[in-house]
């Protein structure tokens, strides 16, 4: 019995590749990190454009430091994001990273308010020493969550072949240049 066949040395190829391993890592390194970040800024602004009534008069009583949901900046600067690399995994993280006060995830998810804010004759809210004058409600009212880490991930969710794609051609092209 013959055989017919063809030998082609792939040597050549494979030293343009060679490498491509390492480059892959790096950019992915480089996609989470920029990923991540995009969802901290993301979820920064949904904090920002989450406010209620409350909030809006709150601010306008000098309560409030800063629009939406920002009262003192603890609940907006405690949003972080990392890279999270180990083994052939590598995750982009965005959210309350760190200390988490349940008063985060009331304001994220909506709550029953047992209290509601007291008006002046005027229309604005009343404050006493530097706080909101309280009274308790006799039934609670639903306080709408922000859902900022939920639609923050949504939009990074579909932001993600856009990165995808942009990765993709950094990639390639680091290889090319590493094979010439």
């Amino acid at each position: 019995m013959t055989s017919a066949f063809a030998r082609i040395d792939i040597s050549s190829a494979l030293r343009k590749l060679n490498g491509a391993e390492q480059i892959i890592r790096e950019e992915a390194i480089k996609m989470s990190a920029e990923v991540a970040k995009f969802g901290e800024d993301e979820m920064k602004s949904n904090i920002l454009a989450s406010g209620t009534p409350f909030s809006q008069s709150a601010r306008q009583a000098g309560i409030n430091q800063g629009p939406g949901r920002y009262r003192t900046g603890k609940m907006y600067n405690a949003v972080k994001s990392r890279v999270e690399a180990g083994g052939n995994r590598v995750r982009a993280a965005f959210g309350w990273i760190g200390e988490v006060e349940d008063y985060f995830l009331y304001q994220e998810d909506g709550f029953n308010n047992k209290f509601f804010a007291v008006y002046g004759d005027g229309g604005g809210l009343k404050v006493q020493n530097g706080e909101p004058v309280l009274k308790r409600a006799d039934f609670p009212r639903r306080t709408k969550g922000m859902f900022a880490l939920r639609d923050a991930r949504l939009t990074v969710e579909q932001e993600l072949p856009r990165f995808t794609r942009k990765y993709e051609g950094i990639i390639a092209r680091r290889i090319r240049a590493k094979g010439k």
